[in-house]
């Protein structure tokens, strides 16, 4: 009579809950997987950006680091400005003229000690100003203003003073302390071009 009635049976009913609780299970499950993949990419580029701000040196970093000065050049240097600092004291100017070439010498090997010295075949050993002018082209024109000098200079050290007069003393000692300020520039990797000509 029950089942005459419409009632449905208990088996019936156990299975339409089943199969009901089954499409509420398996309707939850299918949205939940999109929305976490959405919610996990833009995550990704946000903790990058979170990531960046809190090491602000990364931005503060140079974009090139240059190696530091080669040790016996930067002596080189060093000498070459005590030696100047010397010859401008100096109260003849014939010492002051030999001071300061000796300076700019010491100057010129500096250079030799950051870029090497040339390979040469045997022969008459080359002044330090010709191997100036092959390893620093740039610095050819303060080459030949000191080789044009070398002849006053070991004059004046021979005791013939006659060429040197107050006035080239102290055009030496200036073109000296120009001369060196070059060569810092060398020393420490520092561009020189269009700044390399002599006053």
């Amino acid at each position: 009579m029950r089942r005459e009635s419409g009632q449905p049976e208990p088996g019936a009913t156990r299975a339409s809950v089943t199969r009901s609780s089954t499409r509420r299970e398996s309707g939850q499950s299918e949205p939940s997987a999109p929305r976490a993949s959405v919610e996990r990419h833009p995550a990704r580029p946000t903790s990058t950006r979170s990531s960046a701000r809190r090491d602000p040196g990364q931005s503060q970093l140079p974009l090139s680091l240059r190696p530091p000065a080669p040790p016996a050049a930067a002596a080189l240097l060093a000498q070459a400005k005590r030696g100047l600092d010397h010859a401008a004291n100096e109260r003849d100017p014939a010492e002051r003229f030999i001071g300061a070439y000796l300076a700019a010498l010491r100057g010129a090997a500096a250079v030799l000690a950051v870029h090497g010295r040339p390979r040469r075949g045997r022969g008459r050993p080359a002044s330090g100003w010709v191997l100036l002018d092959a390893v620093a082209p740039e610095l050819r024109e303060w080459s030949a203003f000191f080789a044009a000098n070398s002849e006053t200079r070991a004059a004046a050290e021979a005791g013939i003073t006659g060429r040197v007069t107050a006035d080239s003393a102290a055009g030496l000692l200036q073109a000296t302390a120009q001369f060196l300020e070059l060569v810092r520039r060398v020393v420490h990797g520092l561009p020189i071009s269009g700044e390399a000509h002599v006053a």
